[in-house]
């Protein structure tokens, strides 16, 4: 097997469950050492020990609130003693709670908002320090419902907008990060097979696995995309 990130260090957030931990898995298997964040710490360590079974890559957890800055620092500072600098950031961590507009509750909108985006935001600004002196690429798993133009579902407007703002930062951090050799790309699925889907989507079919994203985010992560950066990759299944 050519291992596509043989010698890079990768860190994923949202790597308990779902697509954060179908990327890691494959992270894993193209020869990356994985640094795995995650809210929920029974997960986190259940999802760990797999990573760990799949080859002699290096997997190092640690349990972080991405809405917390000094949990953020914290994780970062620990990710810097263990790897040094890192290769690629994956910000994978999103939650989704429907509201219409008319309903929600301003701290639920804003619990939103500070997970989807300004947790990316401050994820992303503490892997540029780990990042700056030899380039590197950051992947931010948006959403087919932050693409303008593309039908709505209801009672999903809060979780739109925080993915609209995500793509929004791609293309900035994309522009000014450019000059460090640091690329900035976003994968905006359709809906894959995960808990999040089945809970929002009851008795749905997802035409997306976390495996089909996570191939997508193994190019963008490896060589192949390196002509590539301030791109929104959308992944629509069939």
């Amino acid at each position: 097997m050519n291992k596509k990130l043989k010698g890079k260090r990768a860190v994923i957030t949202g790597a308990s469950r779902g697509i954060g931990k179908g990327i890691a898995k494959l992270f894993a298997l193209n020869g990356a050492d994985i640094g795995l964040i995650a809210r929920n710490s029974e997960n986190l360590k259940k999802a760990s020990d797999e990573i760990s079974e799949i080859n002699s890559s290096v997997v190092f957890a640690k349990n972080c609130d991405i809405t917390s800055l000094d949990q953020i620092q914290s994780a970062f500072n620990s990710i810097r003693d263990k790897f040094g600098n890192i290769d690629i950031l994956v910000n994978s961590a999103a939650i989704l709670k429907k509201a219409s507009m008319m309903e929600i509750s301003p701290s639920l909108l804003r619990s939103i908002i500070e997970t989807n985006f300004f947790g990316a935001f401050n994820c992303s600004r503490m892997a540029f320090d780990l990042m700056k002196e030899y380039g590197g690429t950051i992947i931010n798993i948006s959403s087919l419902s932050g693409v303008f133009g593309v039908p709505k579902f209801p009672d999903m407007g809060a979780y739109n907008i925080s993915k609209y703002a995500l793509w929004g930062l791609t293309e900035i951090l994309a522009l000014e990060w450019a000059k460090f050799g640091i690329r900035v790309n976003a994968v905006s699925p359709g809906g894959v097979d995960t808990d999040m889907f089945k809970t929002a989507f009851p008795g749905a079919k997802a035409p997306l696995t976390a495996m089909d994203v996570a191939k997508v985010c193994l190019f963008l992560a490896s060589d192949d995309s390196s002509a590539i950066t301030g791109e929104n990759i959308i992944v629509r299944g069939l």
